[in-house]
């Protein structure tokens, strides 16, 4: 770590994740100030900087916005080619294998995996092989189970909680403050905790923290937050 509390620039390319690897970025969900140093280690793991961007867990009247909002943060970066889907038939046909990571942004997180599943989407995402990054309701979706979207957003009635479970057996919670934690430990489920100004890279050997905030693991009913660099297996 730098004397300005980064990690990233100085080792994050040369040695923590190889290009064989399959990495999830993780967001707590907290603005572009707040996720900076977590966009800029998923921009800087891309080889060819290209990305698949889908903000479908937002509504329609939010994409053109989006699509400001993501182009200017990542074209700050340096060189970028992005595809940006606004339904989720496109995804059906779309090689995923093409792009260098996927990143599926934030919103209901119901009305995502609704999506993923009603298209046949769900498994094209386990097995695809490059960068995932997830924000707030993408990242969620990418846990064992997304019972802990039931603390932030509205369910319109989706029955089946089953997630990507691209964590191992990891859920996903966004947006976490200290006084959530006990609603997340009733929940009786192994999770993984961000807050809005945390964020985390996991490269199926370690799990690293980035940004300003606390990250908690909760398991067996018990509640530890976790610092820095972490070994999967031990979590």
């Amino acid at each position: 770590m730098d004397a300005n509390g980064g990690w990233y620039e100085s080792s994050y390319k040369r040695t923590c994740i190889g290009w064989d690897m399959t990495t999830i970025f993780l967001s707590g969900g907290g603005n572009e100030i707040q996720s900076v140093e977590l966009d800029k280690a998923f921009y800087d793991s891309l080889m060819n900087k290209k990305i698949l961007y889908i903000p479908l867990a937002r509504s329609n009247d939010k994409y053109l916005s989006c699509k400001e909002w993501f182009t200017k943060i990542f074209a700050g970066f340096g060189q970028v080619t992005i595809r940006m889907v606004t339904t989720f038939e496109e995804l059906t046909d779309l090689d995923f294998e093409i792009f260098d990571g996927i990143y599926m942004g934030g919103g209901n997180t119901y009305r995502l995996i609704h999506g993923l599943r009603q298209y046949g989407i769900v498994e094209k995402i386990r097995r695809y092989t490059g960068r995932i990054y997830g924000g707030s309701a993408g990242a969620i979706v990418l846990g064992k189970v997304i019972k802990t979207a039931e603390l932030t957003d509205e369910n319109p009635g989706l029955p089946d909680v089953a997630g990507l479970s691209k964590l191992q057996d990891l859920s996903i919670a966004c947006h976490v403050k200290e006084s959530m934690i006990n609603q997340l430990v009733a929940l009786h489920i192994p999770i993984l905790a961000l807050s809005e100004s945390a964020g985390v890279i996991w490269d199926e050997k370690f799990l690293h923290l980035t940004g300003t905030g606390p990250v908690w693991i909760i398991r067996d009913e018990i509640s530890e937050r976790i610092f820095l660099k972490t070994k999967i297996g031990s979590l």
